[in-house]
């Protein structure tokens, strides 16, 4: 059984998830068939990365503390890099929020009320028993329909017969019979109990037959079965033959809507409220347009989730005979050594950076930048390491070069990418050229460091690689999506969302404005009116004082500039 072939290498495609698992599959039935699970780790864990692929064999190379590991381990490390991990909190929230939306949603009060009476409702109950309501329903009234399509004679009910107007007379008679309503015999003319000689139905007509002597009520023709005849130019509901009642079905109609006010003709002088065409209601039920966007954010929920990680491994090129430099590890502030400690336990924890305890040619120091929200990103310093590297010649789109592409746009998304540098990998030497101190220690970063010079053109590179398609235009770490009508922009981020996902992209949901009639990118906003400076840009300019000098005036010149984009009002000619 040793003779057999060794599986493929692990080829991956758009669907790695799914291809990393049939390939693993395939490689424990080809351990099992040969009887190599009996052999030493060591030669399990060679035979894995030799029929793994070279490809693979790149992306072991990057994982943290393998000496040591068994075959499973490995295994494990692969099954994380390639599966993406699921948010628990959010798909229970997700779940919960379904199980109210089916809830509220019911129009059956009944089932609503079955439901609310379940301990521990989830999903998977709430949708069994619908379900059961639903068939039990639908099989009952198969029943129901079967027996209504014999009706076909019906018994005819005259209008009840007009009381004669009292007098007093009539009143002398009825009064004695009151009396003797418990002893007489009901009287088989009019129906009542009276003293014989003393019926009131003598020589009254009956409104049923036309004959006289006896009340209709009492008429002995109108026991006879009648055939009600239809007007034959009435309306036939074709739906009789259905064994499911017509109330479940509905007919969508697109009615037009004008802008002027006009005075509708229903029917002229039988309007359709009278002929019952219609209902009047108080309430507008509206449709919500963002539905679809809903759907492909939660069908595509593992983009916004985790770090992600593009294919291939960069190099940071350094200039000849440049000098190595050693810096000094620089104090933080009092208030900052357990934030901060929290955080590189967090970038180790996420394979971002890694402890180094051996001498390296290159250190450069650290730099605590805050963000909007509060939290810290430890970035390098590197003057010294900067000045080494060999910047790529990339050209960088511009402002102008992106807003060009977009007239006659109506849909905008600006998608931005969650620590865009981080998910560029460096090789071992560039590694060891990322390292910095720290009061805890040396540490060297196994992504892209936020500071180096050659970052931007790096991970614009690899972001044109991600991106693929034509329609998206993409600025550093924000991917702009254009279209004319709402169905182009859903089809259209569903192939970025695919992209990213066969390129391990992640997006941050919190900064990403999807699927928006008006955006904001790089202090402008944009909308399919045109381009605007935002407010919040303008507001330094206006709170500016009045220039007094040449170099104030240059300042000012200089902060007005970009205005010109926007207003053609905006026109700077002057001379020095």
């Amino acid at each position: 059984m040793e003779s057999l072939a060794s599986p493929p290498p692990l080829k991956l495609n758009y669907n790695h998830v799914e291809s990393w698992k049939l390939w693993k599959q395939r490689f424990q039935l080809h351990m099992d068939a040969t009887s190599l699970n009996a052999k030493p780790e060591s030669h399990k864990i060679a035979i894995l990365l030799h029929v793994i692929g070279e490809e693979n064999l790149e992306i072991y190379n990057t994982f943290n503390e393998v000496s040591s590991a068994s075959m499973n381990e490995i295994l494990a490390k692969f099954e994380l890099y390639f599966v993406p991990q699921r948010n628990i909190t959010y798909e229970r929230q997700s779940d919960f929020v379904l199980v109210d939306q089916l809830v509220r949603g019911l129009r059956e009060s009944r089932l609503r009320e079955r439901l609310l009476r379940v301990p521990d409702l989830d999903i998977k109950k709430a949708a069994d028993i619908c379900r059961a309501a639903e068939t039990s329903k639908l099989q009952a009234q198969v029943y129901f329909t079967e027996e209504r399509s014999i009706d076909a004679i019906k018994r005819f009910k005259p209008s009840p017969e007009v009381k004669p107007r009292a007098t007093g007379q009539a009143n002398k008679f009825r009064q004695p019979a009151k009396r003797q309503e418990s002893s007489g015999r009901k009287c088989h003319y009019c129906g009542s109990h009276h003293v014989p000689g003393r019926c009131p139905a003598y020589g009254k007509q009956c409104r049923s037959c036309g004959k006289r002597n006896h009340f209709s009520r009492v008429c002995k023709l109108k026991s006879v079965n009648r055939v009600c005849q239809n007007n034959p130019e009435e309306f036939t509901n074709s739906a009789n033959s259905c064994k499911y009642p017509p109330e479940q079905f509905f007919v969508s109609t697109i009615f037009l809507v004008t802008k002027n006010s006009y005075q509708p003709i229903l029917g002229l002088t039988a309007s359709a409220d009278k002929l019952g065409l219609i209902k009047k209601c108080d309430n507008v039920n509206s449709v919500n347009c963002c539905k679809s966007i809903s759907n492909l954010l939660c069908k595509y929920n593992q983009v916004f989730e985790g770090l992600g990680n593009l294919p291939g491994k960069d190099r940071i090129t350094l200039c000849e005979n440049s000098v190595p430099v050693v810096s000094v590890t620089r104090k933080v502030a009092f208030s900052l050594p357990e934030p901060l400690k929290a955080e590189l336990d967090r970038m180790v924890k996420a394979g971002v950076i890694k402890k180094v305890t051996e001498l390296t040619d290159w250190v450069s120091p650290l730099v605590i930048v805050q963000k909007k929200n509060g939290a810290f990103r430890v970035c390098l310093d590197p003057q010294n390491l900067n000045r080494a590297i060999k910047r790529p010649q990339y050209n960088l789109p511009t402002f102008e070069d992106i807003t060009s592409k977009l007239a006659g746009a109506k849909y905008f998304s600006v998608l931005d990418a969650v620590s865009a540098f981080w998910q560029i990998s460096l090789d071992e030497d560039s590694s060891h050229f990322c390292t910095f101190s720290s009061p805890f220690g040396k540490f060297k970063f196994l992504r892209m460091p936020y500071g180096i010079k050659c970052a931007p053109e790096r991970f614009q590179s690899s972001g044109r690689n991600a991106r693929g398609y034509p329609e998206y235009r993409q600025f550093f770490d924000d991917l702009i999506v254009s279209s004319k009508t709402l169905e182009e922009s859903n089809e259209t981020l569903e192939k970025n969302f695919k992209r990213c996902t066969e390129f391990n992209l992640k997006l941050s949901k919190e900064k990403s404005q999807i699927c928006q009639t008006r955006v904001t990118l790089l202090g402008h906003t944009l909308s399919s009116d045109g381009i605007v400076v935002d407010k919040s840009k303008l507001e330094p300019i206006l709170s500016m004082s009045k220039p007094e000098d040449r170099k104030s005036l240059h300042r000012y010149l200089g902060m007005i500039n970009y205005l010109s984009v926007s207003s053609k009002f905006v026109n700077i000619n002057c001379s020095a």
